[in-house]
């Protein structure tokens, strides 16, 4: 399934072949630039690095209707969610990728391409972000409480009640799937208060984010280490990335396998951390 999909998934334009028919879908390619260097008498070249651009797109559909009013309706309809002003999604079956029009639509010139029951259409998109990623995206808990409440209750001195219990491990195997590193959000809540200077590390690379605060109960921290979308947001609307460490690193999750331990200076059994990030792939 093919879809058009606004950034706030509140609208939906749909190839479903009877109202809007897909004719052609060029996803185009990732070009990619490489930065490389060459010694006296050397056979070839060393690539130094790699830079990947941004990804063109196109679309080749009809409209469908029944007359001239449903016509207008619906080429209002694809203008609204194809407007240069604003980005969307296009939707390929579970992957989405993010779509900036570079035009408006064009519609066929012919009159048999362009009347009231058939139109021909072409949309012209650039893709900042030249990956795919899942619709979902995966959240994975760092440190988190497993409920151990059950009916029926019984609370007496020989047979204590359990509410919860604290996973024993502080460190997350976590696998980024995907083709390319890719950042991530990280949900931090205080279920007790002073817990100093919370802090998670990538064990195999020893790249670390440190905040340096102190956690009051219920208290949460929200930090984006997505490119161009960094920031530390404390209890949903205070800005905190003054908060973090002059020496950290915004996180990346590296291709394949990720070991993420967590941690503070007092009180970090109370912590309750999750991982939210998107695998990026090239194609689909």
């Amino acid at each position: 399934m093919v879809k058009l999909v606004n950034l706030d998934f509140t609208k939906e334009i749909v190839f479903d072949g009877g109202n809007y028919v897909l004719n052609e879908k060029d996803l185009g390619k990732a070009e990619i630039n490489l930065a490389s260097f060459q010694g006296y008498n050397q056979i070839g070249i060393k690539v130094a690095g790699r830079v990947i651009n941004s990804r063109d797109v196109s679309i080749v559909g009809f409209i469908l209707a029944d007359d001239e009013k449903e016509m207008l309706d619906k080429k209002r309809n694809l203008q609204q969610m194809v407007n240069p002003l604003e980005d969307f999604f296009l939707v390929i079956d579970n992957y989405k990728i993010r779509v900036s029009a570079s035009s408006s639509i064009e519609y066929a010139i012919a009159h048999y391409e362009n009347n009231k029951y058939l139109t021909k259409f072409l949309i012209n998109g650039v893709c900042a972000n030249p990956c795919f990623t899942e619709l979902q995206a995966k959240t994975i808990p760092l440190a988190a409480w497993l409920g151990r409440f059950r009916f029926p209750l019984a609370i007496n001195k020989s047979n204590p009640a359990i509410m919860g219990v604290k996973l024993p491990s502080k460190m997350k195997l976590i696998e980024n799937e995907g083709a390319t590193e890719t950042g991530m959000i990280i949900h931090i809540k205080a279920l007790q208060g002073n817990i100093q200077n919370p802090y998670i590390q990538n064990i195999l690379t020893g790249e670390k984010l440190l905040l340096n605060c102190t956690m009051a109960e219920g208290e949460t921290i929200d930090i984006n280490t997505n490119y161009g979308e960094k920031s530390v947001i404390q209890n949903g609307k205070t800005n905190y990335i003054h908060k973090v460490d002059l020496d950290s690193d915004f996180l990346q999750l590296h291709v394949g396998e990720n070991y993420l331990e967590y941690g503070a200076n007092a009180n970090d059994k109370y912590l309750e951390i999750e991982i939210e990030f998107s695998p990026q792939f090239l194609e689909v």
